[in-house]
């Protein structure tokens, strides 16, 4: 129905109002006729060949999900400020305002709305009671891990996001350090003042951390690298159209680039947590293939959620999967520099 709207309301804007009564008949008798379901069925059609071949490659049981989920409408997901209101207060308080919701399966923050509203409609936006993110997203403190007393860094930190909900559930860091490029440091700057929140903001290139880099070291660093957002088509669909097959490789070298400038960054023992919103495996395991290969003092740590799959090293969910975004994670951890004298000294 919205793309029939939409449709209508551009006769307008093209200078053919005469145009609506036609345009509105004929998409309605289309939905009538079920040409909607037929759409959902092939649309992969939609989908670029190279990209398709990608989802092939990656994914052989799965491609064709991954496509039809691609051309689906995106729920609008909440995160719950627990710092303010509990999940289950604040669907209280929407009942009261008639809203409907439905809470995610993949994270116990996070709230769908039955039908997407504009932030200044949502109840407790502005105040910071609630945020605007992907419930995929949101699983981004349960596979970090506990982070009470510990220094932390949020690379690639922009719009803040993540950063913000890494202080909605832990309040009681040593500290956590935000850095991005100086055009999308407002953007973190927006959200901290929205939600109450404070951080070491740093604005920088994640990859050239002398010069920004203090010298003392981290317990854990969370990297959501640039990728081609292959997982999230659905929100962006221009991806289909701009992305192309070269761009891959770039994506590729910058991550590479973001994940050995920041390896030096964490303490012995720490741990990564290397993040994209791709579901193609050249950005995900064999990223971190390449990583492992060149790094000896790095191992994986196994990871896991009620949604998703396992991959040879982290954890993928596809777009659909309980509700959210395609987003892969895997969980790089610093051996300690005794285990790593030791593996140096063998030659393992």
């Amino acid at each position: 129905m919205a793309v029939t709207s939409s449709s209508v309301d551009a006769c307008t804007h093209l200078k053919r109002p005469s145009y609506r009564s036609l345009v509105n008949a004929v998409l309605r008798k289309h939905l009538r006729q079920g040409g909607h379901k037929r759409l959902d069925q092939n649309g992969y059609a939609a989908t670029p060949h190279w990209l398709l071949n990608e989802f092939r490659q990656s994914w052989p049981d799965e491609w064709q999900q991954i496509a039809t989920e691609s051309n689906q409408r995106p729920p609008q997901t909440l995160r719950v400020n627990h710092r303010q209101l509990t999940r289950g207060a604040y669907i209280t308080e929407l009942c009261r305002e008639g809203i409907p919701v439905s809470i995610s399966p993949l994270s116990s923050s996070a709230l769908t709305l039955h039908r997407p509203r504009p932030v200044h409609q949502i109840p407790g936006f502005s105040e910071g009671v609630v945020s605007i993110q992907d419930a995929a997203a949101q699983l981004v403190p349960w596979f970090l891990g506990p982070v009470t007393g510990q220094r932390v860094l949020d690379a690639c930190a922009a719009p803040g996001s993540k950063a913000c909900h890494l202080l909605e559930s832990e309040p009681n860091m040593a500290a956590l350090w935000a850095i991005d490029l100086p055009e999308r440091i407002p953007l973190i700057e927006q959200n901290f003042r929205r939600l109450g929140v404070e951080a070491v903001l740093l604005a920088g290139d994640a990859s050239q951390p002398n010069a920004w880099w203090d010298g003392e070291r981290f317990d854990a660093i969370l990297v959501d690298a640039p990728c081609s957002g292959a997982g999230v088509i659905r929100r962006h669909p221009d991806i289909r159209l701009h992305r192309r097959p070269e761009d891959l490789s770039a994506s590729v070298a910058t991550q590479i680039k973001l994940l050995s400038a920041l390896w030096t960054l964490l303490k012995p023992g720490g741990r990564l947590l290397y993040v994209t919103c791709s579901v193609l495996e050249q950005e995900n395991d064999r990223v971190v293939d390449s990583f492992l290969t060149n790094h000896v003092d790095a191992q994986t740590k196994k990871i896991q959620s009620a949604w998703g799959r396992s991959t040879r090293h982290g954890w993928q969910l596809l777009p659909g999967d309980g509700g959210g975004d395609g987003f892969y994670f895997a969980r790089l951890e610093r051996r300690p520099d005794q285990q790593q004298h030791a593996i140096t000294s063998t030659g393992l």
